[in-house]
């Protein structure tokens, strides 16, 4: 029942029945995870954290194919709420019970996953492009490592390994503007300007509040324009300049300053 009602998106009645469920039985694993589960989506991190650590600790205890099974879906949250919940700037919760994770249950590409996100957090790019390479090895990866994964190799300038990682993403997640904005950008810087206009109108569909996108879009338009490209319209770039200025906000001085300035140039 109070899985039935969190899937229904009614976290208070669901956690009712759950705290029910574990009056009957408090050392059921399935019904802590499922607390932890339903804290979870509350973002109730603190309070999730309990229930997803006694569920871990008692299915290691029954060791069965089930209790594996609780543990694979049960850390990421576990993981999740350590590192909302924990602020302390020294503090290796998250590290250690994603090591942990690795440990029980070697076969998840999601643990693998998580290890390569800590790695590239504390600055070891390599170390991280290794573990996602390990996830992606495995079956039914999440298709967020090949997003982590690219952005990765583009800090280690190793931009067709980016490209080709946002195009893999691409293949099996449709219509994620990030995804399109950073293969816009990186044709882009290969002087690919066709590809680069393709995908960064395809990005400014998606998210039309973001300046950053119009900003670019207008100087890919630019550059081809400057190559005498006859399909490109001054008007065109001129528009995608002045809705870069209206959505930039005043902090952004610096950039309002620089566009104003290409724009009365135009």
């Amino acid at each position: 029942l109070a899985w039935g009602l969190g899937k229904l998106g009614k976290w208070q009645e669901a956690e009712n029945a759950i705290n029910e469920a574990l009056s009957l039985d408090n050392n059921c694993t399935f019904s802590l995870g499922l607390k932890a589960w339903i804290l979870a989506q509350q973002r109730q991190w603190k309070a999730t954290i309990p229930p997803a650590t006694q569920a871990i600790f008692k299915s290691k205890q029954l060791n069965t194919n089930n209790s594996k099974e609780i543990q694979e879906w049960v850390y990421p949250m576990l993981i999740l709420a350590l590192k909302q919940a924990v602020i302390t700037k020294n503090a290796q919760d998250v590290g250690r019970k994603i090591d942990d994770f690795c440990q029980q249950i070697p076969d998840s590409a999601y643990g693998w996953g998580l290890k390569g996100w800590y790695e590239a957090k504390e600055g070891k790019l390599n170390e991280a492009i290794n573990y996602y390479q390990k996830a992606i090895a495995k079956a039914d990866f999440p298709h967020w490592i090949l997003l982590n994964q690219g952005l990765i190799y583009e800090r280690l300038n190793q931009e067709n390994n980016a490209i080709n990682c946002y195009q893999q993403y691409e293949q099996k997640v449709k219509d994620n503007y990030l995804v399109y904005y950073r293969l816009g950008m990186l044709f882009a810087h290969q002087n690919q300007w066709s590809k680069a206009q393709i995908y960064l109108e395809k990005s400014v569909k998606l998210n039309n509040q973001l300046a950053e996108l119009y900003h670019n879009l207008a100087w890919i338009l630019l550059n081809q324009k400057k190559l005498d490209n006859e399909d490109i319209k001054v008007r065109d770039i001129i528009n995608n300049y002045q809705q870069a200025i209206n959505l930039y906000s005043p902090q952004d001085s610096f950039y309002l300053t620089v566009l104003k300035k290409q724009l009365a140039f135009h």
